[in-house]
């Protein structure tokens, strides 16, 4: 069983029981670091694997070693005369678990359109102006129809900001997890916030205010697609964006969670059980750490989808109002 294939069957939803931000670097500790599978109470009801399945499965799963190797420059490229391609290894040391987590399939397109991107596989093929660059999760990167050695050097800096947010910690867990404050580690060198970073990173933690303030917000007032193009081009002009794209991401699974309340219209209403509105209520306007475990104690307890999609909610804002404490403020 291959590592990519591995994350897939996870349950994708990122919600946060299991203590980890992502099912994937959930996974990753489960392999790596001997923790349970039974932290989520996902896979303990059946969704998509049983415990007891994916405990098989992660027994299989093959590593996917990082290279860390010099940039190869080979001359010319065999279809396009006075062209070159290279093959570069973005990578700073060997390790296990690989150099980029799947999220690196969400960032991507939002930097380019044309991309092409296997979770499945963990490799994801970009057009990026004449160039053509192949992506693998390990780190390994080839480039073709580049002009010259410089303009490979170029691309491959660029490329590795844009991608630095899905890199993936000494922790297990990735970069952008580590700026939020969440997960198995904090960030050792957290990014300045720079000038065009705060007046965003406001506005996020405004929407997130207004998702404590009244729970039951439309997902498509949340416009995190906006501001995660607005993050990606901080980070190609190398002019900070690491802080915008970690918030932005938590919106994008807040968008996510709300969609799927939607399909629970009974209980966004006011027949919603007296003692769970109060408490989740409670948990989204008050930034009170007790508040906050009690309710999550309720809701893992209880156990129904949809309270576990509401602990979703809880822990994303949750999370965004981490990254105000830590840069705004």
């Amino acid at each position: 069983m291959d590592l990519c294939s591995a994350y897939q069957a996870m349950p994708q939803k990122n919600c946060g029981i299991c203590a980890y931000a992502s099912c994937s670097t959930f996974l990753r500790n489960v392999i790596f670091r001997g923790d349970s599978l039974r932290k989520c109470l996902w896979m303990e009801q059946g969704y998509p694997l049983d415990t007891v399945a994916m405990e098989t499965l992660v027994q299989a799963v093959q590593p996917k070693i990082t290279q860390v190797k010099p940039a190869a420059l080979i001359e010319p490229c065999t279809t396009q005369s006075g062209m070159v391609m290279a093959e570069l290894y973005l990578a700073h040391r060997e390790v296990e678990y690989g150099y980029l987590d799947p999220v690196v399939c969400d960032i991507l397109p939002v930097w380019t359109e044309a991309v092409r991107c296997s979770r499945q596989l963990g490799i994801a093929r970009i057009e990026f102006g004449q160039k053509e660059i192949l992506l693998s999760i390990t780190g390994k990167t080839i480039i073709r129809r580049a002009e010259n050695e410089e303009d490979i050097s170029r691309t491959g800096e660029l490329l590795s900001r844009i991608v630095e947010g899905a890199t993936i910690c000494t922790c297990l867990s990735t970069r952008m997890e580590c700026i939020s404050g969440v997960g198995t580690c904090t960030d050792s060198n957290p990014p300045n916030i720079t000038p065009e970073e705060r007046s965003h990173l406001q506005w996020v933690d405004d929407v997130a205010g207004r998702i404590r303030d009244t729970w039951k917000t439309s997902s498509s007032d949340l416009g995190s697609l906006s501001l995660r193009r607005q993050a990606i081009a901080l980070l190609a002009s190398n002019n900070g964006g690491l802080l915008l794209l970690s918030a932005a991401h938590h919106l994008s699974l807040l968008e996510a969670t709300l969609t799927d309340l939607k399909e629970h219209t009974s209980f966004l209403s006011e027949e919603t059980p007296t003692e769970v509105r109060a408490l989740v209520e409670t948990a989204l306007t008050r930034n009170d750490g007790t508040t906050y475990h009690d309710l999550c104690g309720f809701l893992l307890e209880e156990k129904p989808p949809l309270y576990k999609e509401l602990f979703s909610v809880i822990f994303h804002t949750h999370t965004i109002s981490k990254i105000r404490e830590q840069y705004l403020t």
